[in-house]
């Protein structure tokens, strides 16, 4: 499977690409893994990486991000990222794991050793190309959820978000994160121009606002865009854009991604 890795990359010519195709196919190779372990079933699939596998969305992601059905439900033990590490490693792949885990959230970084100078896209033999794994146990109320099939290098099965659901994590990312990410904001963009007839599930999104900030007055369908559009507006697209430009896949999309497009895109 490592030499598959490999394969992947063999004729991309554009570094940038090939860094974001290989972790895309190894992030492939964990959710394998994990189906076969039995874990995805207590799993539910959300965030960027999950937009970008089950719904195709313009760019590359980073993280696979979960949480729990139920605040009380069995949770990712040590004992099982061990296994996941062994499976890994019988694959052919040089694995370090690096655990943490904080009041609601446990994470866990699988770093592929060797994978980037061998592929020859770093000089340096001791890069590691790194995968993280988070999975929220206090989850906000009120997701729905769907099942899919996916099969691009290998078959699994995951359960994850619908689509009103990822909409509204997206916004509430948008809305409460601390600091500005522009993937957030390409995201939003993406949702607008291919979805616009999806509302957000707005249980959801404000029992996600009240874990962050319980001073945040309630969302509708009234007032939503109004609340994002001055988010947007109150926002560096300098730095927003220095952040999505490594992950998108197509160097057209980033010449569209423009604060005007996205504003005239939260008027419909």
């Amino acid at each position: 499977m490592r030499d598959k890795a490999l394969q992947v990359i063999k004729n991309e010519s554009n570094q940038r690409l090939a860094r974001n195709k290989l972790r895309e196919y190894l992030q492939h190779v964990i959710l394998r893994r994990l189906f076969e372990q039995n874990l995805l079933n207590r799993l539910i699939f959300h965030g960027g990486t999950a937009l970008r596998i089950l719904h195709q969305i313009n760019r590359f992601s980073e993280d696979l991000d979960f949480h729990l059905e139920y605040q009380n439900s069995k949770s990712i033990t040590i004992k099982e990222l061990d296994s996941l590490k062994q499976g890994l490693e019988l694959a052919g792949y040089q694995i370090s794991l690096k655990k943490q885990v904080e009041k609601t959230v446990k994470s866990v970084f699988i770093k592929f050793e060797r994978l980037l100078y061998d592929a020859r896209l770093s000089p340096n033999k001791s890069e590691k190309l790194n995968v993280k794994i988070e999975v929220d146990t206090n989850p906000p109320e009120g997701f729905q959820t769907e099942t899919t099939l996916v099969n691009k290098y290998f078959p699994f099965a995951a359960r994850h978000h619908d689509l009103s659901t990822f909409f509204s994590g997206k916004l509430h990312a948008i809305l409460c994160r601390s600091y500005p990410k522009g993937r957030d904001l390409y995201d939003l963009a993406f949702y607008l121009s291919h979805w616009q007839d999806i509302q957000p599930n707005f249980t959801y999104l404000n029992n996600a606002i009240q874990q962050t900030d319980s001073n945040q007055p309630q969302l509708t369908e009234n007032n939503w865009r109004e609340f994002v559009k001055n988010k947007v507006e109150s926002l560096s697209w300098n730095l927003i854009k220095e952040d999505v430009e490594p992950f998108i896949e197509n160097e057209l999309d980033f010449i569209l991604l423009q604060k005007e497009h996205l504003l005239n895109l939260l008027k419909k």
